[in-house]
């Protein structure tokens, strides 16, 4: 099950900057791509746009390309398995995906940390 970071009630959504930041203070490994973000938002709206969503959800998140970025942690990035990717994209939710169950498992302290450091919580 995929989860999201997301603020508290009331909390206000961090820069991809302040993103950055963080991350990097918490990890020993964070790679910050701005192509990748932007290839993520682009494939996201055409997904939107196929599976016929509202054509003003697919012109909001076309208009997010631009500040758009992926983002990958871990303390080890030899293993993939904790180790976390998501894309920082204006106020909207950071969408964790998982390979499998076993990949959820063991990353699941690495997700906290993000949550913790972020001061998002998890949903």
């Amino acid at each position: 099950m995929p989860h999201q970071l997301l603020p508290p009630p009331g909390g206000a959504w961090l820069s991809s900057s302040e993103v950055t930041q963080r991350l990097r203070a918490e990890f020993d490994w964070v790679d910050v791509d701005p192509e990748t973000g932007k290839s993520q938002a682009l494939a996201l709206a055409g997904h939107l746009a196929a599976v016929k969503a509202p054509k003003e959800e697919v012109t909001r998140i076309e208009s997010l390309q631009h500040e758009a970025v992926y983002f990958v942690c871990c303390d080890d990035h030899a293993d993939d398995e904790q180790t976390l990717s998501f894309v920082v994209m204006g106020h909207e939710p950071l969408y964790i995906g998982y390979t499998d169950d076993r990949h959820q498992r063991k990353s699941r302290p690495v997700l906290q940390r993000c949550a913790s450091a972020l001061g998002y919580r998890i949903a």
